[in-house]
């Protein structure tokens, strides 16, 4: 049996009372590994925030609880995601892979596309799909360019893949604008591989199938904490749902596996804050209501200020910043952004990363002023342009790429590729 889970996002939530709770959650998946029997943990994809942690105690945590797994005689198999991803190829995760602490199936990367190698742990047989940048893993499947070592060996085979498909009916662009339009299905990608017993899915943060138990051979488990405000907002509708997070406990079999749910707040609780506005006091003092009934080890407050004039803005910033730092509690103040007599964009507070507000802006604009352009390709070419140079790189070479990477998408483009 395996546990399944992903997009722990170690490091996110940086410098705020939440900013160890992945780590914490981290710590409670590893006591269901040991409590449930499990013989593999698997991790399918941004375990970390960002390829480098400066914060010495959650490298630390983490170290450690890799190697209370190991010295319990269970492995752990993870696949480099989107945000674990280094553009000097070297990243934290790679430190653990050298440190024995989590084996990473091998990918090579190529003009014939993405060949996978085999990766025997225990009775199965893992590939790793890793989770490249502008989501070029889901080009290579697209195109057929995702190629597979075969291994004679027995057993199971799994598919650690951290990229964005439909499956089942479920497509989770219709979640959340933030995982784009995806035009991969699930059996599609099932069809192209070779015999597959299960598909371990990272990347989309909303667990998927929405089911305590299920048989499949393709899931989600979701974030178990998330990284950034959309992923609070997912948390409590699952709440209002009668959901939770999760980890996924996963016995594969022919064909299909059977897959159960195992639901965890990991230690966050979230509380929103929603009334007609009065005075700033007021809504300090229904802040304070609701924090009395948040009982987990991380506070959440979502607080609407809508209907707070914008004069008064300030001094409401001002007064829940003050109860952030007092009582510990992570804050998150919703507000609409329009500037009037320019184009209006409804950029949701919700859309807390800028990787997000940039995409949503752009589709919006798109869209607006009647553009016939496909925003992620006009959103890819801006984000080339504004590609920094990384210090290993001559400014030649630099000038070079970029000006290849733009004409490339210009091109497709102006030939009204779609």
């Amino acid at each position: 049996m395996l546990i399944h889970t992903a997009d722990l996002h170690i490091g996110a939530f940086s410098r705020s009372p939440l900013s160890s709770a992945s780590l914490y959650a981290l710590e409670r998946i590893a006591e269901y590994v040991l409590t449930e029997g499990a013989e593999v943990l698997v991790i399918a994809g941004d375990l970390f925030e960002t390829p480098r942690l400066e914060n010495y105690e959650h490298i630390t945590r983490v170290a450690r609880t890799f190697r209370r797994l190991a010295g319990e005689g269970v492995p752990i198999v993870a696949v480099p995601g989107s945000h674990d991803s280094s553009l000097r190829g070297r990243s934290l995760l790679d430190v653990f892979r050298e440190a024995g602490l989590v084996n990473v199936p091998g990918f090579r990367l190529d003009q014939k596309g993405l060949t996978l190698h085999p990766l025997r742990v225990k009775s199965y047989v893992f590939y790793g799909l890793p989770g490249l940048r502008n989501s070029l893993e889901q080009t290579y499947l697209s195109e057929g360019k995702v190629f597979f070592e075969d291994t004679r060996d027995g057993g199971p085979r799994i598919l650690v893949a951290h990229t964005s498909v439909k499956f089942a009916g479920y497509d989770p662009s219709t979640y959340a604008h933030r995982y784009g339009k995806i035009s991969m299905g699930g059996n599609e990608i099932l069809g192209r591989l070779p015999q597959i017993d299960y598909v371990a899915l990272g990347h989309v943060h909303i667990p998927l199938p929405v089911s305590r138990r299920f048989t499949g051979n393709i899931a989600y488990p979701g974030a178990p904490v998330g990284r950034d405000a959309n992923d609070v907002w997912e948390t409590l509708a699952l709440r209002k749902r009668g959901f939770n997070r999760r980890i996924l406990a996963v016995e594969p079999g022919s064909g299909h596996a059977e897959v159960r749910s195992i639901l965890d707040d990991f230690g966050v609780d979230v509380g929103v804050v929603r009334s007609g506005y009065t005075e700033p006091d007021e809504l300090l003092r229904e802040a304070e209501a609701v924090l009395k009934d948040l009982g987990a080890d991380y506070k959440c407050l979502i607080v609407s200020l809508e209907n707070v004039p914008p004069d008064k803005r300030p001094e409401v910033e001002k007064l829940f910043a003050r109860l952030a730092a007092e009582r510990g509690v992570w804050i998150h103040l919703r507000t609409r952004l329009a500037e009037p007599g320019k184009l209006t964009l409804d950029l949701r507070d919700e859309l807390a990363s800028i990787e997000e507000l940039e995409a949503e802006a752009v589709r919006q604009a798109v869209e607006k002023l009647g553009l016939r352009i496909d925003p992620p390709r006009l959103l890819n070419l801006l984000n080339i342009l504004g590609r920094e140079r990384s210090p290993d790189v001559s400014k030649t070479v630099y000038v070079e790429q970029v000006v290849s990477d733009a004409m490339k998408v210009l091109e497709e483009m102006f030939r009204g590729e779609k």
